[in-house]
């Protein structure tokens, strides 16, 4: 999923900008505002596939976004994921840090340490495993 949403949404979300990313995350973009409706809705949607997908789709575009957009619009949503009652979302969350971390370790370092840091103690052995790699 990162790579083909990366590959899908990356030259869109480079070729209108970060102002135009916010306008589509708002809804208020003339073109794209369908997109708006839908990013957003699965972060906190009752599928645990949408949730993992939000988080998948942020791995994927975060690299074409600039330090601000991800932190603003796209990382608040993602985080309040981190307690999530399935698993995989949980462990989807410590692979969107890694990615971050990849990215831009100077930017995202100490918010992606402070989080993993605290799903060290989480129930499932996976999730805890990745966040001791931080």
């Amino acid at each position: 999923m990162r790579v083909k949403a990366n590959a899908y949404f990356g030259p869109v979300l480079k070729a209108i900008g970060d102002a135009g990313t916010v306008q589509v995350l708002q809804g208020t973009h003339p073109g794209l505002s369908g997109v708006a409706v839908t990013v957003p809705v699965l972060a906190s949607h009752d599928s645990h596939f949408n949730r993992m997908t939000y988080l998948n789709f942020c791995a994927g575009i975060q690299s074409s976004l600039s330090v601000e957009t991800v932190t603003q619009y796209l990382l608040p949503l993602a985080l309040a994921l981190v307690d999530d009652r399935v698993a995989n979302v949980r462990l989807a969350v410590v692979k969107l840090l890694r990615s971050l971390m990849a990215h831009n370790a100077t930017a995202y370092g100490e918010t992606c340490a402070q989080v993993a840091k605290s799903m060290v103690e989480d129930s499932d052995r996976d999730v805890r495993m990745l966040a001791n790699e931080f």
